[in-house]
């Protein structure tokens, strides 16, 4: 049994050091994949001195940077043909996580041959569970609408209470977060795979398309965590949150138009309740921008 993690990296070699140096202890773990999406910095090369006399860890660089499913995409190909893997572990660089979670990972995997993809909840530094941890696959109108920041705050809720959390250990969902998860590497390279059309975000959605369309299952354990810096990669490659928004944006159309096969109609009324979402997201940047000169105002 192989068992391969892939970490992604662009321009945040350090917190790419931490994660490796906390894991490669671990015994459940075979081969660590580094892989360098193209830093625009010195990562590569700071990532591959550092563990070229390592045998555990490999660090492949990306032609391009073709966004965050192009590069996993590149990670899972080389672990599975070049390495054998039979089970793959996608992680963030920004995530902390026990041996004993890789094994009941596996265990989960294991436990039916239908299931494809297993994760535990992921939890903040403060020990709270983040509240996108799983969930089905949701209506095109709920997903377009949860775009929103303030529709997304009112609808946490019920993120949390769809899934059955407090009576059972092990529970069957459309999707996971993407911050860890754990693929059965033969059917994730036949059935599953990133869109690489899509630059960042939404993948995790796309992944439970692809393998409930195939008649696979998805298992999150509630009784076992991790710890998610949430998007503390993401926040120092893209610090402008409007730009953040755009590529929303950008991948939820792709989302509406490929796998909810939505009418060209829909897709135009999509695209101005985005434009409504993005112009949301600005008032609330100037609410904070003018809420700061004034408390400095105040100071004086």
């Amino acid at each position: 049994m192989s068992i391969c993690i892939i970490i992604l990296n662009y321009n945040d070699s350090g917190t790419v050091e931490r994660l490796v140096d906390s894991i490669i202890e671990y015994e459940m773990l075979n081969r660590i994949i580094i892989v360098d999406n193209c830093s625009t910095d010195d990562s590569y090369v700071k990532l591959y001195t550092k563990y070229q006399g390592c045998d555990k860890v490999s660090v492949i660089l990306t032609d391009k940077n073709g966004g965050y499913g192009y590069g996993n995409n590149v990670g899972i190909k080389y672990a599975y043909y070049h390495l054998r893997a039979d089970y793959i572990l996608i992680t963030n660089p920004d995530v902390e996580f026990s041996n004993e979670l890789v094994k009941r990972l596996i265990n989960a995997l294991n436990s039916n041959e239908r299931n494809a993809v297993a994760s535990a909840l992921p939890i903040t530094p403060e020990g709270n569970i983040q509240f996108n941890a799983a969930w089905n696959i949701p209506s095109p109108l709920k997903y377009l609408l949860m775009t929103s920041s303030i529709v997304n705050r009112l609808m946490k809720p019920i993120y949390l209470n769809e899934l059955d959390y407090k009576y059972s250990h092990q529970v069957e969902v459309d999707c996971v977060a993407g911050s860890l998860l754990m693929v059965k590497a033969d059917i994730m390279v036949n059935y599953g795979m990133y869109d690489e059309s899509i630059f960042l975000y939404c993948e995790e959605t796309v992944l439970g398309f692809k393998f409930k369309k195939a008649g696979y299952k998805t298992i999150l354990l509630t009784n076992i965590m991790y710890t998610h810096y949430h998007s503390v990669t993401i926040n120092k490659s893209y610090q402008s949150e409007i730009k953040k928004r755009r590529l929303l944006h950008k991948s939820k159309i792709i989302v509406l138009k490929k796998y909810y096969e939505l009418s060209p109609l829909y897709i135009i009324l999509s695209k101005v309740f985005l434009s409504l979402c993005l112009l949301e997201a600005m008032c609330k940047d100037l609410f904070k921008m003018l809420q700061m000169r004034v408390l400095q105002q105040l100071k004086k």
